[in-house]
C-alpha cells in the first residue's frame, strides 16, 4: 500500500515539475529573445522548443524568428 501511495505521489509531483520546468524555460527563452526581435518580452510567443541543441521559434507582431544558443549567447534571425 505504501509503495502505491509513493508511486502515485511521484507521478503527481513529477508531472507538475515538468510543467514548471517548461514554463521556466519559455520565460528564459523569451527574455533571451528580446534584444533580437525588438519586442517587449510580454509580446513574444515561444514555439517549437528543442532542448539539445537549444533552439526555439519566436513570434512577435506576425514575424517569425529562429533562435539558437549554440555555442555561446542566444542569437535570432528573421525567417524569410
Amino acid at each position: 500500500m505504501r509503495v502505491a501511495i509513493l508511486i502515485g505521489a511521484a507521478v503527481v509531483l513529477g508531472s507538475g515539475c515538468g510543467a514548471m520546468l517548461k514554463e521556466h524555460a519559455e520565460i528564459n527563452e523569451r527574455s533571451e529573445t528580446v534584444g533580437w526581435v525588438g519586442c517587449p518580452e510580454a509580446e513574444i510567443e515561444i514555439h517549437e522548443t528543442q532542448t539539445y541543441p537549444p533552439r526555439w521559434t519566436a513570434l512577435c507582431h506576425g514575424k517569425r524568428y529562429y533562435c539558437a544558443r549554440e555555442p555561446g549567447p542566444p542569437r535570432c534571425t528573421a525567417a524569410e
